[in-house]
């Protein structure tokens, strides 16, 4: 047990907090401008031959997609409407990934869309 100590208080000047608040919907306008990229990546891939080959330009533009699909459910943190948002662009590219943004969003904010979908992408995975 600590018989002698010193209690260090930490201020945060509030023009620096009023910043950092302000900061805040850039995230979902940065969320918006990666869910437009996967979009148009997607129309991309759609227009590559399929190929299962690794090195393929269709692989790697999906490997891409999975990258900055990850990178959106990072992205959407804790916001349920965000990582919702996520799962339903994720839906038709990779099942794993919308699966995750949908079950963060139920476990973030319970309802029945979060729980609707996730249903959907766990049938569509295990059916």
């Amino acid at each position: 047990m600590l018989t002698d100590g010193q209690n260090l208080n930490f201020a945060v000047p509030i023009d620096i907090l009023a910043e950092l608040l302000s900061q805040r919907p850039q995230r979902t306008l940065e969320l918006g401008s990666l869910l437009e990229e996967v979009k148009g990546l997607q129309v991309q891939q759609s227009e590559e031959k399929f190929s299962s080959e690794t090195d393929s330009p269709y692989q790697k533009k999906q490997t891409e997609l999975e990258t900055l699909l990850n990178n959106g459910v990072g992205e959407a943190g804790g916001n349920a409407d965000d990582l919702l948002k996520v799962a339903h662009v994720a839906e038709n590219i990779n099942v794993d990934i919308a699966t995750v943004a949908a079950r963060r969003a139920a476990d973030v904010r319970p309802s029945p869309d979060a729980y609707l979908l996730l249903a959907n992408l766990l049938n569509a995975k295990y059916a």
